[in-house]
């Protein structure tokens, strides 16, 4: 639902206050895993959101609604002739940056979009400070923030901690290489079609910061703890600088969707934990859920902890 919505903005809103106040929780961590405009396209979707709500706060911020709408559409034609296969002489990326630039006001609108999401996180912690001024107020950091170069650039740590106590990034090890793959499917479908996906991932990768297994392993690997999880958690702490708290999401039986997915292990549990140590996270998240984890696996948790 759109997040302009006030219907379903009050609701979120009343949720959290009512868990807040009749319930004696230790903490909120608010999970808004969400496709921005821009990310949408990418993915091989329309772009929004143009409900009515949504086009009237863009008017009131002097946005011309009708002017994006239209860039965004241009942005559409070509993600969608891409993805059909059409030849473009300058290839696919000069092309892509050409429509982009032709249309600016494509990325007005993607700015608009990603500020009132952000907003939503603002009141939210806001609430929560309201109701209870001691209870901690964290986000969950959706991996895809460390896996797409654009998510990253508009998810700078520094100023997450303006409206969290605590984040937690996700790094489900065993099934990293899994998300690696479909996250870089959708730009090799349409911007990065020319690339091989060995050479688009090795080129990320730098960009990115990662230092993994090729491509063609990745699926069946994962992402090693001592590397991924150390490197993401290490990020995070120097970006976070000391003002908020650093809880890294490891992965416990994550869930697998191919059956050549690397599987867990107690082994990668218990590196994955003595990593965010090691990098100076304040503490772990187990993840996604309970019900799923084995408990030979969460004994990787009890071995570090131990030994830490």
């Amino acid at each position: 639902p759109s997040t302009s919505n006030p219907g379903y903005r009050r609701w979120i809103h009343s949720m959290i206050e009512d868990q807040v106040r009749n319930h004696p929780i230790d903490g909120v961590m608010w999970c808004n895993e969400r496709n921005s405009p821009l990310d949408t396209l990418i993915r091989g979707g329309a772009p929004g959101d143009f409900c009515e709500p949504a086009r009237k706060e863009a008017a009131e911020r002097g946005i011309d609604v009708e002017r994006c709408r239209q860039a965004l559409l241009r942005l559409y034609d070509f993600m969608q002739e891409a993805a059909a296969g059409k030849q473009f002489p300058d290839g696919a990326l000069i092309t892509f940056l050409r429509v982009l630039l032709d249309n600016p006001e494509a990325l007005v609108w993607e700015k608009f979009w990603l500020e009132r999401n952000k907003d939503l996180d603002r009141e939210l912690y806001g609430l929560v400070k309201w109701c209870r001024p001691d209870l901690p107020f964290g986000l969950n950091v959706w991996n895809r923030n460390h896996f797409n170069p654009i998510r990253r650039a508009q998810w700078p740590w520094a100023e997450q901690t303006r409206y969290a106590d605590f984040v937690k990034p996700i790094t489900y090890q065993h099934q990293a290489g899994e998300i690696w793959a479909k996250e870089l499917s959708f730009f090799r479908k349409t911007i990065l079609r020319d690339f091989e996906p060995d050479e688009a991932t090795r080129a990320l990768f730098r960009i990115l910061g990662l230092n993994e297994a090729p491509f063609e392993e990745l699926v069946s690997t994962g992402m090693a703890p001592d590397s991924y999880v150390h490197g993401q958690c290490a990020d995070a702490v120097r970006g976070v600088d000391g003002q908020a708290n650093v809880y890294m999401g490891i992965g416990v039986d994550a869930p697998r969707m191919r059956p050549e997915v690397a599987k867990c292990s107690q082994d990668i549990v218990y590196r994955s934990v003595m990593a965010t140590y090691r990098a100076g996270g304040d503490g772990v998240v187990l993840a996604p859920n309970y019900a799923s984890m084995h408990l030979t696996h969460l004994d990787g948790v009890a071995q570090a902890l131990e030994e830490l």
